[in-house]
C-alpha cells in the first residue's frame, strides 16, 4: 500500500486582476506535490505528472442557488497533465506551472477560476478546489443590438444582430447564445459562433434547434480587434415573445435546414431501446450478482411515417436518404439527435395518388 498527499495548487492570471487590456486573459495554475527518490517515471505507479482540472465561472453562475464547482456548468473548462515533476530532496515539494488561455472571450464581469489536481496513478484522489476571483473590465465596442422573433410557421427563431462600432475597432465578430432554463446555462446558436459582419450592418440567422414549448432568451456580444488585441463587448439580451408550438413531429436537418420536414405524419410512434455497458459477476457465496457499469448509451429506436402527397414524399425521401445527423422533435416536448441506419418503404395506390410509408431505425447521437 502506497499513500501520498494530494497536490496543492495556486492560481494567478496574466495580466493580473483587474484585467483591462484583453478579453482573453491567461490562467496560471501552479501544482505542487512531493516526489520521492524511487519515483523515476519508469512505471505506472511511479508517474509524477499531475492531472488537472481548470474551470471558470461567471458571477451569474457562481452566485446562482445551488452552485457547486463539481456539477455546475462552467463558462470555460480545460483538463490535462502537467509535465513530470522532478525529484528534489524528498522533503521539498516539486512544482509545475500550467498556462491556459480560454478559447472563449470573457465579457466584462467578475469571475472565479477554480482548479484542482490529482496524482496521475490509480486511485489517486482529487485535491480540494482552489479558486481565484478576478475581474475583466476592458473598453470594447458597445454591445450589439439584438432581436429574437418567433417564427412558428417554420419552427424557428429569427435572430438579427447589428454590431456597434467604436474608435479604432475593426473586424467585428458577433456570437449569439441561447438559454432554455432562465439563464442557468447558455448554448451557442448554430451559424452564429461567430457571425462575421460589418459595423452597423444587420446580420440574420435562424435558430432551428431551439427547444419547443419553453421560454427562450438570447444574448449576443461583439468581439473586435483594437490594435491587434481582441476585446469583447458586454452582452445584449433579447427574450422571445411566446413559445414554439409542439403540436406535431418534426424531422430537421441541422446542417441543411432546407431539408426540414415539419409536422410529419408519424403513424407508428418511436419505440426505444437503451443499452448499458455493464459486466455481471457472480461471486461464490453471494446470493445476488455484482453489476459493474461504465455508461448508459443513447436511446435508439425506430419509427414509421406515412405520406399522402407528392410534396410530403419528396421532403421525407430526401431526409430518408440523408447520410448525416437529424433532429427529431416530438409533440411530447423532447428532442433527440439521431442517425438513420436502416430504411424501408412501400408505395401503394394509383400513380399521382400514391400512399407511401417509410420505416426507419436509428441511433441517438450527439449534435453535429
Amino acid at each position: 500500500l502506497y499513500c501520498c498527499a494530494r497536490p496543492t495548487v495556486s492560481l494567478a492570471t496574466t495580466p493580473a486582476t483587474p484585467i483591462s487590456g484583453t478579453s482573453y486573459p491567461e490562467l496560471n495554475a501552479t501544482f505542487s506535490a512531493l516526489v520521492e527518490d524511487w519515483q523515476d517515471n519508469a512505471g505506472e505507479a511511479a508517474r509524477t505528472e499531475i492531472a488537472y482540472d481548470l474551470r471558470i465561472f461567471s458571477s451569474a453562475q457562481y452566485l446562482a442557488a445551488g452552485f457547486d464547482p463539481d456539477t455546475s456548468a462552467p463558462f470555460w473548462q480545460a483538463q490535462g497533465l502537467t509535465a513530470p515533476l522532478d525529484y528534489t530532496d524528498g522533503v521539498t515539494p516539486s512544482s509545475d506551472q500550467v498556462d491556459e488561455i480560454p478559447d472563449a472571450a470573457l465579457p466584462n464581469d467578475t469571475y472565479r477560476a477554480y482548479a484542482r489536481g490529482r496524482r496521475y496513478f490509480t486511485a489517486a484522489q482529487w485535491s480540494p478546489w482552489t479558486y481565484l476571483a478576478f475581474t475583466v473590465g476592458v473598453t470594447p465596442c458597445p454591445p450589439p443590438t439584438l432581436t429574437a422573433t418567433l417564427d412558428d410557421a417554420h419552427q424557428r427563431i429569427t435572430l438579427t444582430a447589428t454590431p456597434q462600432s467604436a474608435t479604432g475597432a475593426a473586424d467585428p465578430l458577433t456570437r449569439i447564445e441561447r438559454t432554455e432554463d432562465g439563464g442557468a446555462t447558455w448554448e451557442a446558436v448554430r451559424g452564429a459562433d461567430p457571425l462575421a459582419g460589418a459595423f452597423g450592418a444587420a446580420a440574420t440567422v435562424h435558430d432551428y434547434e431551439a427547444a419547443r414549448g419553453v421560454a427562450l432568451s438570447y444574448r449576443a456580444a461583439t468581439e473586435a480587434t483594437f490594435n491587434d488585441v481582441q476585446l469583447v463587448s458586454s452582452y445584449a439580451t433579447a427574450a422571445v415573445e411566446g413559445t414554439l408550438s409542439r403540436s406535431g413531429w418534426n424531422l430537421k436537418c441541422p446542417l441543411d435546414p432546407a431539408l426540414n420536414a415539419l409536422d410529419v405524419l408519424i403513424d407508428k410512434d418511436p419505440e426505444w431501446t437503451q443499452n448499458e455497458e455493464a459486466t455481471t459477476f457472480r461471486p461464490v457465496g453471494r446470493k445476488y450478482p455484482v453489476v459493474v457499469s461504465t455508461s448508459v448509451g443513447g436511446a435508439d429506436g425506430a419509427l414509421a411515417a406515412t405520406c399522402h402527397t407528392e410534396d410530403e414524399w419528396t421532403a421525407l425521401e430526401a431526409l430518408r436518404d440523408y447520410p448525416g445527423t437529424l433532429l427529431l422533435e416530438s409533440p411530447y416536448g423532447w428532442a433527440r439527435y439521431i442517425r438513420i441506419i436502416t430504411r424501408s418503404w412501400t408505395e401503394t395506390g394509383a400513380p399521382g395518388f400514391a400512399r407511401r410509408r417509410v420505416a426507419c431505425s436509428f441511433l441517438e447521437v450527439g449534435a453535429p
